[in-house]
Order: structure tokens, then sequence, then C-alpha cells
């Protein structure tokens, strides 16, 4: 499953929303920071 990032979006929120931990989506994702940019689509893992 995929999600675009919003506008206010954080990685916590995130994460709550679909039951992960912020820890899972950036290694998930391969991120190298926890800023988002509007727009950005992030894998979910899922559950």
């Amino acid at each position: 499953m995929t999600y675009v990032v919003k506008n206010g979006d954080t990685l916590y929120k995130i994460a709550q929303t679909y039951g992960t931990t912020v820890t899972e989506l950036i290694n998930l994702n391969n991120l190298k920071t926890t800023i988002l940019s509007i727009g950005q689509v992030l894998e979910i893992p899922s559950k």
C-alpha cells in the first residue's frame, strides 16, 4: 500500500493512522530524514 504525503503530515501521524511505527516507515522507504515533502509517496507496511 502507498500513501501520498499531504500538507501537515508527519511520520508519526502517518504511523499512528496505519498502525505502524516511525522506524518501520523510515526503514521501508529508505528515508534519510524525517522531513517529508508534499506529494511524496511512502510505502506503508501491510499488517
